[in-house]
């Protein structure tokens, strides 16, 4: 019996985690076309610092670092985690050509993912 239960907990979890890359993924996909304009107004961006750095094609590559909510990441580790509290240390990458969001990819902890969708795109 407990067998069943904890394989039944297993096989939920993965269903779960599965399900939030593919929903983290969605997303990211989101921003594809979106001007700069929208990025900047965006309610979870518009505060965070952002590291630009244009490239010899005319791309750029604007980096906005979202290392807030709760405690740092070395203030947990120190105290042998925060009590459940998440912290976030992510890197928000956007590929930017001609001031339209090629492309967005996430690197470390990040926030949910209901926080980084892209506006619905108006019909013109």
């Amino acid at each position: 019996m407990t067998q069943i239960i904890l394989l039944s907990f297993t096989l939920l979890f993965m269903a779960c985690s599965s399900t939030t890359k593919e929903q983290r993924e969605v997303a990211l996909e989101s921003w594809k076309g979106h001007s700069v304009e929208e990025l900047k107004k965006h309610s979870y961006f518009r505060d965070l610092p952002v590291n630009k750095k244009k490239h010899a094609d005319g791309a750029e590559t604007w980096i906005f670092r979202d290392q807030s909510r709760y405690q740092s990441s070395a203030y947990c580790q120190s105290l042998g985690g925060c009590m459940g509290l998440p912290y976030y240390n992510c890197d928000n990458a956007f590929s930017i050509k001609d001031g339209i969001i090629l492309a967005f990819e996430q690197n470390g902890t990040c926030p949910p993912i209901k926080t980084i969708y892209a506006p619905e795109k108006s019909e013109e």
